[in-house]
């Protein structure tokens, strides 16, 4: 999964796909769990999928009011369509991205 900082957030959503970024820290262990799981979902579906440490991108998580992590945000066209704050099974996961991407 690609790591981004804020710099690189605006290019990394230009994409016409939808896009996952997972607002995470690096001390949070439920953090590292969801990245392994959007791994393996990022597979199945067309996604772009990205994280960003929100400790070392304060502005990304006041923008986007991230207020707890993980928090995963969906985008399409540039604008945040979506998002979902805490742990979440594969199969959840997988049906709040496919809703998502037949809207």
């Amino acid at each position: 999964m690609e790591s981004l900082d804020s710099s690189a957030v605006d290019e990394f959503l230009s994409s016409n796909r939808l896009t996952v970024i997972l607002a995470i820290t690096e001390w949070c262990y439920p953090c590292k769990l969801l990245i392994n799981q959007l791994d393996n979902i990022e597979l199945n579906l067309e996604l772009n999928v990205a994280c960003i440490d929100v400790d070392d991108n304060f502005d990304f998580a006041n923008k986007y009011n991230v207020i707890a992590v993980p928090a995963t945000l969906l985008f399409k066209e540039k604008r945040m369509i979506g998002k979902l704050y805490g742990g979440k099974t594969d199969m959840y996961l997988s049906d709040f991205l496919l809703s998502e991407l037949t809207r």
